[in-house]
């Protein structure tokens, strides 16, 4: 039976160690399976795909702890609760072997789950379960609208969470008191009327929502984080965030919904956590979070603290923005009320409030360390979503010492680019790409030139 593959870099730890429970909890004797859905099986026993179920629903009813549930491609009209330890496959043409399930093609084989006649969550969260390649779509409810989770540990990969409907909050989904990984996923067009039109998360510091290589697009509501709302622990790594919305709307009657509109994409409200790691509420490292994420207060960023935290509420490194929107007047793009670190960024929005910003590109005088204050971050096509860095760019090795090993496209970091910057190992660039060398630039400088070849025609010589 072809298990799930190993969880990327940035897992969490209770990821590994829920999944790990999920086999140490069966039953001695039990063997897991692998249940098979198709929307033209005989629906008898779902153990080929001759006589899988026609329903994820049924599949999920008949599995137990540790199976696996592998689904065709097509469109299911249903909203599933899924069941504890048992992991859920989309992508699959309907003829693989038990040993084939590497051919698994989630974008070509789309595989989603349409909950548009059933008014409910699309998709209903269970402990130590995975949701790994399906479109989930067409939820309708209070909170969570497309995924809902509660109490829960559970991962997602490789889903799009799309055009589902929230009263309340967290259109595309909704996290209370979870512990919830979600990798190489879009969530995209979600609505909420009230906080998080892509995703809502509630829970402190005991509980986090780690989000990585995922986009959060074009999500909306009506008065706190368009892109994202939280007030539980999160963590964005190498996400892109752009053209979310939260701007105030009419309320339907009853709700007790008053229209505010802070935070486009995302908005953030609690403090750091009073243990010894001292931990913010939200980290973003590798993000860019560009292209008219809009709000009447903070277009980019809203933060609110709960009350005064002596350790930074937000940290933000190699992290990027530019092109938000605020129609406040009298409030910025990223406006905030509580201590914000950024470091090793490009801030091309206006802030205000406590940002303590060192090793950053900005556009608003600050004297913090390393700060490069009124400098054109040469991109290479800004206007068409390319926030690479040209090799004029004054951002290239002028960050500090220390960061991730990767950037928002995976490259390695940091690249020395000779004669630019600061030399030598830890070269660090600002914002979420990291300039890459060009492979036949044999001496680093950025360039390919003549240089470089005599330098190969030397060393050709040599050998």
């Amino acid at each position: 039976m072809a298990k799930m593959p190993a969880l990327t870099r940035g897992t969490s730890v209770f990821v590994s160690l829920a999944l790990l429970a999920v086999v140490w909890s069966l039953p001695l004797g039990v063997q897991a399976r692998t249940i098979l859905v198709s929307k033209i099986g005989s629906s008898s026993d779902g153990q080929s795909w001759e006589t899988a179920y026609r329903s994820i629903g049924a599949a999920l009813t008949a599995s137990a702890s540790g199976d696996d549930i592998w689904v065709a491609a097509g469109t299911y009209y249903e909203a599933i609760v899924m069941a504890t330890g048992v992991d859920a496959y989309g992508g699959f043409i309907g003829e693989e072997t038990w040993e084939e399930f590497h051919l698994r093609d989630p974008k070509g084989n789309v595989t989603t789950i349409d909950a548009s006649l059933e008014g409910t969550h699309a998709v209903v969260g269970a402990n130590n379960c995975a949701l790994d390649g399906f479109t989930i779509t067409g939820g309708e409810a209070e909170s969570g609208a497309g995924v809902y989770c509660r109490d829960i540990q559970m991962v997602l990969r490789r889903v799009t969470i799309t055009d589902n409907k929230s009263l309340y909050s967290g259109g595309g989904m909704f996290c209370s008191y979870s512990n919830i990984f979600i990798s190489d996923s879009r969530i995209h067009s979600n609505t909420a009327t009230h906080y998080g039109g892509g995703i809502a998360i509630w829970g402190g510091h005991e509980f986090q929502v780690h989000v990585v290589n995922s986009t959060i697009t074009e999500n909306a509501c009506g008065s706190a984080g368009g892109g994202i709302a939280c007030w539980g622990r999160t963590i964005l790594e190498r996400c892109i965030l752009s053209g979310n919305v939260s701007m105030p709307i009419v309320a339907p009657p009853g709700t007790g919904v008053s229209p505010e509109g802070w935070g486009g994409a995302i908005y953030a409200r609690g403090r750091a956590s009073e243990d010894a790691d001292t931990s913010p509420l939200l980290r973003a490292e590798d993000c860019l979070i560009s292209k008219e994420n809009r709000a009447v207060v903070g277009g980019g960023l809203s933060l609110f603290a709960t009350d005064p935290s002596p350790s930074p509420v937000v940290e933000l490194t190699h992290s990027t923005f530019d092109d938000n929107i605020t129609f406040d007047w009298e409030s910025a793009d990223l406006h905030v009320w509580e201590k914000v670190a950024v470091r090793n960024s490009i801030i091309h929005d206006s802030f205000r409030g406590q940002l303590v910003p060192t090793y950053c590109n900005l556009i608003q005088d600050n004297t913090g360390e390393g700060n490069i204050v009124n400098q054109d971050p040469q991109w290479v096509d800004p206007e068409n979503g390319d926030y690479r860095l040209k090799l004029s760019s004054p951002c290239i090795d002028s960050g500090s010492t220390t960061g991730p090993a990767t950037d928002l496209d995976g490259n390695p970091r940091p690249v020395n680019v000779l004669g630019i910057g600061r030399d030598g190992p830890g070269a660090y660039d600002m914002g979420c790409y990291e300039f890459q060398l060009p492979q036949a630039d044999l001496n680093s400088d950025g360039q390919v030139n003549a240089h470089d070849l005599f330098l190969f025609e030397d060393q050709w010589h040599s050998q």
